[in-house]
C-alpha cells in the first residue's frame, strides 16, 4: 500500500478516519447534492489494472483484487460495476468483454475487487480462474452504473443484505 500525507479535511467529510477519493470534488462543489452532482457515475474512465490478489471462496466463487496501473484511486459508489476485457483467446484477437459488480467497499479506494463465481459451461469464468494471477493486468472500463445510493442524504442509515453471485 501507498503511504502519502493526506490533507486535513473536516470531519463531515470523513468516513472512520478514511479520506474517501471523492471529498476533494466535494469540498469544491456547492449545493445539498454538491457530490452527486460533481462527480456523477457516468462518466467512466478506461484504465489498465494489475490482479495483487486471488481469494479463493465457497461455491466455485472466486475474489479478485486489482489496483489501477496509473496509481490513482477508483472512486466509485456501491453498487457499480466495471466493464473488463478478458485476452481469453491470445494477446491479438479481440478481447472478450464482460461486466462484473464491484464487491469491495468504496472506502479503500486504492484497490478494488470483483467477485466471478466459476461456469463450468462459460467463456470467462473458466478463464479468469485459471488465468488470473497477481501480476496479470487487464484492461478495463468504470465505474459504470447508476444504481446506488444518492450522495445528498448522508443522515439516512440502511442495512442491505445479499446473497448469491450475480
Amino acid at each position: 500500500m501507498r503511504s502519502s500525507a493526506v490533507p486535513a479535511l473536516p470531519l463531515a467529510q470523513r468516513v472512520r478516519g478514511l479520506e474517501m477519493p471523492w471529498n476533494r470534488v466535494l469540498s469544491s462543489a456547492s449545493g445539498p447534492a454538491g457530490a452527486a452532482t460533481a462527480l456523477g457515475p457516468w462518466h467512466p474512465q478506461e484504465f489498465a489494472a494489475e490482479c495483487v490478489e486471488t481469494i479463493p471462496e465457497a461455491g466455485g466463487m472466486m475474489v479478485f483484487v486489482f489496483r489501477r496501473m496509473d496509481g490513482a484511486p477508483l472512486a466509485f459508489r456501491s453498487g457499480q460495476y466495471i466493464n473488463i476485457d478478458f485476452p481469453i483467446d491470445g494477446p491479438n484477437a479481440e478481447p472478450v468483454s464482460r461486466s462484473y459488480s464491484i464487491s469491495s467497499a468504496p472506502t479503500e479506494p486504492w484497490t478494488f475487487s470483483i467477485t466471478i463465481k466459476r461456469d463450468p459451461k462459460g467463456k470467462v469464468s473458466p478463464w479468469a480462474h485459471d488465468n488470473i494471477r497477481p501480476g496479470t493486468v487487464l484492461d478495463m472500463l468504470g465505474p459504470v452504473g447508476a444504481f446506488h445510493l444518492a450522495d445528498y442524504d448522508r443522515r439516512a442509515r440502511f442495512l442491505l443484505l445479499a446473497a448469491g453471485a450475480g
